[in-house]
């Protein structure tokens, strides 16, 4: 499905565009940024905790093992969040199929969150754990809102055909 956001005519609330009428990021993008990479922020929290660093980790993943896989999980989402993060960038190196692969990395690690979690259910014999019934909610969450919204379809449209506009030269209207 090919969007043209500037045939289309998609009118946007004023604050979803940046100063040169691009369409920003959206808000629950980094929410879901944040959901992918929580191993990541989970081990920043628990190497700060000067008493006892593997206590944090155990509570929130009692095999070390579900760490590991949800580190290399998380990867996708960091390297989406880079991209969008660095997304003046990539448009200046004129690598604009960088903006069509972030709903794909969003989705491929939230997928492999989903399926972590499903083995670890699995691990406990499919007994009704809290935390893992809570994390596969807003992990189906995370997955529904990237394959149904509108707007980072459109972010990552607008970000890959947006041509910059031509400053006319004021000097040479002076002659």
């Amino acid at each position: 499905m090919k969007l043209d956001v500037a045939e289309s005519g998609i009118i946007l609330p004023i604050q979803c565009y940046d100063e040169l009428g691009r369409i920003k990021p959206p808000s629950l993008l980094w929410l879901i940024v944040l959901l992918c990479a929580k191993a990541y922020f989970i081990l920043i929290v628990s190497l700060s905790n000067f008493q006892d660093r593997s206590l944090l980790l155990s509570v929130f993943y009692p095999d070390t093992r579900d760490f590991y896989l949800n580190l290399v999980l998380g990867i996708p989402g960091v390297v989406a969040a880079l991209m969008v993060s660095f997304r003046e960038t990539w448009l200046k190196l004129n690598w604009r199929f960088m903006f069509s692969l972030v709903k794909p990395m969003l989705l491929l690690s939230l997928f492999g969150d989903l399926a972590l979690h499903i083995m670890m259910a699995m691990d406990v014999h499919w007994r009704f754990v809290w935390s893992i019934a809570l994390s596969i909610v807003v992990v189906v969450l995370g997955i529904m809102y990237c394959l149904r919204s509108k707007r980072l379809a459109y972010f990552s449209e607008d970000w890959r055909t947006f041509e910059e506009p031509v400053m006319e030269d004021k000097a040479s209207d002076i002659k």
